[in-house]
């Protein structure tokens, strides 16, 4: 299920269709407890993602504080 569904599974009473008008079935608390486990997993994989990017991003910073810069390397290696 898409996020977008799932959130108006918890917001809403009764199901939409996609023209906007209500059908007059009720969500019941199965639907409801599908989505909300739905959405976890969603947060659950989001939070896992940046987690590996923030990882990702601090490695390249520590790798370019150990590597050094191409100024650096023409700076040291200038022949008289």
């Amino acid at each position: 299920m898409r996020e977008a569904y799932c959130r108006a599974v918890l917001c809403y009473p009764q199901r939409i269709n996609l023209d906007g008008s209500a059908t007059g079935e009720e969500v019941d608390e199965g639907s409801r407890a599908r989505a909300k486990e739905r959405l976890d997993k969603i947060a659950a994989r989001a939070a896992g993602k940046a987690n590996k990017l923030r990882g990702l991003t601090e490695n390249r910073a520590q790798d370019e504080m150990l590597e050094p810069s191409l100024a650096d390397v023409q700076a040291t290696t200038k022949i008289a």
